[in-house]
């Protein structure tokens, strides 16, 4: 069995390590362009900050996450993982309320403290309100993953550097670079609404920007800031902050309306000078309910789709992964929420 995964941002990379270490035989393609997946900041935050929420699918993704990952880190031998706190500047005293509210519960146990458990913040974090720390708080070197992880593909041969060309896939399968492919799973994040066997999917293409920052008075670098944006301690010593977002803005080009935007939030949450060093600008691959989308294709056994993964990215994708791997090799079902058969009605709608 030959499987052909069309992609390498961060969901193809996470599902070829599937097949690698299963031993399938497998080629990976793409061009080499990605942005949205090395632009990330690549946080794995457990909470959502409006009415105080746990992110979807946390408990289970999360300790996935940080194991697959781990695991990486020893294969490539690279650290690209770090542990992290987030400081959470309160926003209103409402958000206050429902904090307290929320940290009672033992669902929340490990994640959030009641407030006034923190220690005072520093003077130089803005924080009328008060502030609370999220735990387990972990962060991925965007760059350094897809990077390093291109190079060990190109080492093991089994990444074609190349653009993924559609006609090849006919009635009776597809037959690309000269080998016959029996199963294709596509992983091309936004750019999947181009694709003619998958376009009726709602993937949306939601652009975020973020700044490198310098702060020298900034001296914690455990803890990410945030309030109406994050200010993320790198541990090369400089910054992140971000991010923007922008619905359906299909480019990677950096605007001077969003630096304002963020110098505007930073400077809302910092009682000190920065400076900006760089921005950077990414596509999402966003969905209409905010879950991943992944299935099999609902008239053809050889075409998967593996996307959507959007914000949440590097949180999800480990676990999701696996998802799709064993609906691949095994006809197993996925998580129903993940399902692409859930918008089965939109493709109904589109051939009508």
């Amino acid at each position: 069995m030959q499987y052909l995964i069309v992609g390498q941002g961060l969901a193809g990379t996470m599902l070829a390590h599937q097949f690698l270490k299963t031993g399938k035989t497998f080629k990976i393609i793409d061009p080499g362009v990605n942005e949205s997946s090395r632009v990330a900041a690549g946080i794995m935050n457990p909470i959502v900050f409006r009415r105080v929420t746990k992110s979807w699918m946390v408990d289970q993704c999360l300790s996935e996450a940080v194991r697959q990952y781990r695991e990486l880190e020893e294969l490539l031998g690279v650290r690209f993982l770090f542990e992290r706190e987030i400081r959470r500047a309160f926003s209103s005293e409402q958000e206050k309320e429902w904090w307290e509210q929320k940290s009672a519960l033992e669902e929340f146990n490990g994640y959030i403290d009641s407030p006034g458990s923190a220690t005072p913040p520093p003077t130089y974090l803005k924080a009328p309100f008060g502030n609370e720390m999220v735990h387990r708080v972990h962060y991925v070197e965007t760059k350094m993953f897809i990077d390093t992880n291109r190079s060990f593909f190109k080492e093991k041969g089994v990444l074609l550097e190349d653009t993924f060309d559609y006609d090849c896939i006919t009635d009776e399968g597809c037959l690309l670079d000269g080998i016959r492919f029996d199963k294709i799973i596509f992983c091309e994040g936004y750019q999947s609404r181009k694709n003619p066997f998958f376009s009726y999917l709602p993937v949306n293409a939601t652009k975020g920007q973020i700044l490198d920052l310098e702060i020298p008075l900034v001296t914690n670098r455990s803890e990410v800031l945030n309030r109406k944006c994050f200010v993320l301690p790198l541990e090369n010593g400089a910054f992140k902050a971000g991010a923007t977002y922008e619905w359906d803005s299909p480019d990677t080009l950096i605007t001077e309306v969003a630096r304002k935007e963020l110098e505007e939030k930073i400077e809302g949450l910092l009682d000190v000078p920065f400076s900006v060093t760089g921005q950077e600008a990414g596509v999402r691959p966003t969905t209409d309910d905010r879950r991943p989308l992944l299935g099999c294709h609902p008239e053809r056994d050889d075409l998967y789709f593996f996307n959507g993964l959007g914000t949440k990215g590097y949180l999800l994708a480990p676990y999701f992964a696996g998802e799709i791997f064993l609906r691949v090799t095994e006809n197993k079902p996925v998580l129903k929420d993940a399902d692409l058969v859930r918008f089965a009605k939109r493709r109904n709608l589109k051939n009508s």
